[in-house]
């Protein structure tokens, strides 16, 4: 049985305009020692939703991007499947975990 994790609603287009951006822009630590200057790249290069969120989300703790990236592919996918790093790419089903 998998274990339970939860995160919110969101759909594959969500994923890649959001954290498939992120990485884009070579953010692998959200709200890190960097984020000020993340905060720029966000607002220059990303919607008004996401530039609005990350100005927001300042002193939060820090966190991997690619945690954030996986428990979006569980959602996205709707199984408890592998990381994958081309899931910004192409929408696939990874092995299960």
């Amino acid at each position: 049985m998998a274990p339970c994790i939860y995160f919110e609603p969101t759909t594959y287009q969500q994923y890649v305009d959001g954290y498939g951006e992120y990485r884009k822009l070579g953010i692998n630590v959200l709200y890190g020692p960097n984020w000020e200057s993340h905060v720029v790249d966000i607002c220059a290069n990303m919607s008004e939703g996401w530039c609005n969120d990350a100005k927001n989300s300042r002193g939060k703790e820090p966190q991997p991007l690619k945690s954030r990236e996986w428990y979006t592919q569980v959602t996205v996918s709707d199984r408890f499947q592998q990381y994958d790093p081309n899931f910004g790419s192409v929408k696939s089903v990874m092995p299960l975990i």
